[in-house]
């Protein structure tokens, strides 16, 4: 981990290295789903921070290739959605000159990247839910839970409409992720802390829904990252 980042060179990262990114937050939820029930809710919340990285990534390609950089806020005029001009705006606090670079060694960092990444994903939900429909009638790389739901809800053309319906739907409820509550269980599943009233130790703890609820946050991220990752790679992000 270098102590000052921003003192090395250019990154030069590519969509292998989101790959990685995704594979380890694929590891990470393999290695939840064998751990105790304390355990398992921060390595969960670990595999969104290394989605985070990798949503970063495919961000920064793609405002690249339009001529912007997340170095330099001024180059956003560059940007010809004005939506996504909106968003880069209201989270340039978050968008340093090393925001990526950030990203591999700040746990808050990451959390606060995550966020703009939601305002970002959801505003671009009907496009990307399109482009999945698309892609899942013929590319089997998506996530196989994914595709066989948008394929089993397509059946014919004319059930197109509702299929990409239910994929929006599906990204829209990234506004629903309450990343604060997220770190808080990561924190109580890994670490001795006090109790509420400050007069005691209270062991490490997890209760179920608090481990659906992560889970369930886990799950949609990774398999979001995938689905970018795929179309990435046809060079269709959008």
């Amino acid at each position: 981990m270098p102590t000052n980042p921003s003192e090395e060179k250019d990154l030069q990262l590519t969509i292998d290295d989101v790959a990685l990114c995704r594979d380890n937050a694929r590891r990470l939820r393999s290695d939840a789903s064998r751990s105790s029930a304390p355990t398992r809710p921060g390595l969960l919340e670990l595999s969104i921070e290394e989605c985070a990285k990798g949503f970063l990534i495919l961000f920064e390609g793609k405002i690249r290739r339009e001529g912007a950089d997340l170095r330099n806020p001024e180059s956003f005029e560059k940007i010809t959605d004005s939506g996504v001009r909106s968003i880069l705006e209201k989270h340039r606090g978050v968008l340093t000159p090393d925001a990526v670079r950030q990203a591999f060694w700040s746990h808050e960092v990451k959390l606060a990247h995550l966020e703009f990444l939601i305002d970002y994903l959801s505003y671009n939900a009907p496009k990307f839910a399109e482009l999945s429909v698309q892609m899942a009638i013929g590319d089997p790389r998506l996530p196989f839970r994914q595709r066989m739901r948008i394929l089993l809800t397509l059946g014919n053309k004319r059930n197109r409409a509702e299929a990409v319906s239910q994929s929006r739907e599906e990204l829209q409820e990234l506004r629903d992720l309450e990343l604060e509550t997220l770190d808080e269980l990561k924190e109580d599943g890994f670490y001795v802390n006090l109790s509420e009233d400050g007069t005691k130790c209270v062991p490490p703890s997890a209760d179920e829904d608090e481990l659906e609820y992560v889970d369930w946050a886990s799950s949609l991220v990774c398999d979001l990252l995938d689905s970018m990752l795929t179309t990435a790679r046809t060079g269709a992000l959008v």
